[in-house]
């Protein structure tokens, strides 16, 4: 549980460089935007938990890990595609407090 609270924490240092430099009309609806974004991340992180929950009950003893699905399952290959996607357009995020 503490290895999530310092991860939901890790994106201030993101936050912060993209807000000043937005210009004056996007750092009035920051706060919508930002609202926004982190009620839709903690919806899905509640969806993914309980349908994780009531696909595999409570006896769960080791974690999900996607290499060890069947490879020619179209939902695992889908949730791979949408997996690098969402790598590709959060680099650009992610690299720009770094420049």
């Amino acid at each position: 549980m503490i290895g999530f609270s310092f991860f939901m924490f890790e994106g201030i240092g993101t936050v912060m460089p993209i807000m000043h430099a937005s210009n004056q009309e996007s750092r009035n609806k920051f706060p919508t935007l930002i609202f926004a974004a982190l009620g839709t991340l903690v919806t899905l992180y509640i969806l993914f938990s309980s349908i994780c929950y009531y696909t595999f009950g409570n006896d769960l003893s080791e974690a999900i890990i996607m290499e060890e699905m069947p490879a020619d399952s179209r939902v695992i290959q889908v949730v791979k595609v949408l997996f690098c996607i969402n790598i590709v357009f959060s680099y650009a995020i992610t690299v720009y407090p770094t420049n």
